[in-house]
């Protein structure tokens, strides 16, 4: 019985890892043109005990980490080594969650991504996706450039995440070296001078607005959390056995405060700032409340501070309900009726002045 008798148009058989396919067209047993069903990826089978045994791949099904495919027969593997495996290396760190980045469609088919490599690939240099535009997080055509390796590890990830938890004298001398570096490849590499100057300011700005946002999450707050216990640490020599006695300010401070304790079971949370070694807040806003609490003579902490960090926006805390829905005289009525509880008269004084400055300004 030879193949053609076996192997008719129409017919359908099933490859050992890549699902079902049907004969298009038999012109010989060297000559068989197929179809995968779940995909539509033609080609071309040049031996017939190839389509018995199902030894056939449907290029289409990604086989790159659930994410790349060969898509098709033009480029592959082995004759184009050098863009395979800038190809996998790509999709390696699309994967990864410290960077946080994407593929565009076009670039997980290998056929799309070879060429625009052969054309630009310059050697020595790794392939880049923020460099040509700071804070990008898509690989793509129109997105990605060569660069020097040099310029590639200028500011790395997984150090500027580890700068947050460093004490304001390493923080310094970090961008101290930093744009000393800058200065030394814009000599080196005059070509990309412009790139280099850009990324440099989108990273340090990048870094001193770090994880904040306009609304916070649960996750953000721990993590904010653990850089200021770090911080707090390093910056009054504590060591791990000493016990660091903190006073939250109502009310933001508060759950800032049991937070740290979960993180460092070290810290004590007391009643009065003149107990602590630190007060904690979590936020420094006009810098008010850290003027009134300067007369203890005690280091003070917040998660962020928006003036240091140059912050405009308004932030909100887990903690804080947000309702858009929610009418603004709601939170005089709570104010009204704190002054009626409570005879606060200098209370009622900065109330009365900040009333005076917010209606002046809506004018």
């Amino acid at each position: 019985m030879n193949s053609k008798t076996i192997i008719k148009e129409g017919k359908i058989f099933n490859s050992k890892s890549d699902g079902a396919f049907v004969i298009e067209k038999y012109t010989s047993c060297k000559n068989i043109d197929i179809k995968f069903i779940n995909t539509g990826y033609k080609r071309n089978i040049p031996r017939s005990d190839l389509i018995l045994n199902g030894k056939i791949k449907d290029r289409m099904i990604p086989s790159i980490n659930n994410i790349g495919y060969i898509g098709g027969e033009k480029y592959n593997n082995k004759k184009n080594r050098k863009e395979y495996i800038i190809f996998k290396s790509m999709i390696g760190r699309s994967n990864c969650s410290l960077i946080d980045s994407n593929i565009c469609h076009e670039w997980k088919n290998f056929q799309k991504f070879a060429p625009w490599c052969i054309e630009n690939y310059i050697d020595g240099y790794s392939l880049d996706k923020d460099m040509k535009i700071p804070g990008n997080k898509i690989y793509s055509p129109d997105t990605c450039i060569f660069i020097p390796n040099e310029i590639n590890n200028l500011f790395h990830p997984e150090k500027m995440i580890k700068l947050h938890s460093k004490t304001n004298k390493k923080i310094n001398e970090f961008w101290g070296n930093k744009i000393s570096r800058c200065y030394e490849l814009i000599e080196k590499y005059p070509e990309f001078s412009s790139l280099i100057e850009k990324n440099y300011f989108y990273n340090y700005k990048n870094y001193k607005t770090g994880l904040i946002k306009e609304k916070l999450t649960n996750k953000d707050i721990y993590t904010l959390c653990f850089n200021m216990c770090k911080r707090i640490i390093n910056d009054n020599n504590f060591s791990k056995k000493d016990k660091i006695k903190i006073f939250p300010i109502k009310r933001g401070g508060v759950p800032v405060s049991y937070i740290m304790l979960k993180i460092f079971k070290n810290m004590i949370i007391v009643d009065t700032p003149e107990e602590s070694d630190i007060i904690i807040d979590d936020l420094i806003d006009s810098g008010k409340t850290k003027e009134r609490y300067s007369k203890y003579n005690k280091s003070f902490y917040s998660l962020i501070d928006k003036r240091k960090e140059s912050i405009s926006f308004f932030i909100t805390f887990p903690w804080e309900k947000v309702d858009e829905e929610t009418p603004v005289m709601d939170n005089l009525v709570r104010v009204e009726q704190y002054l009626e509880n409570n005879n606060d008269i200098e209370a009622r004084e900065r109330l009365r002045e900040k009333l005076i400055e917010i209606l002046g300004k809506a004018k």
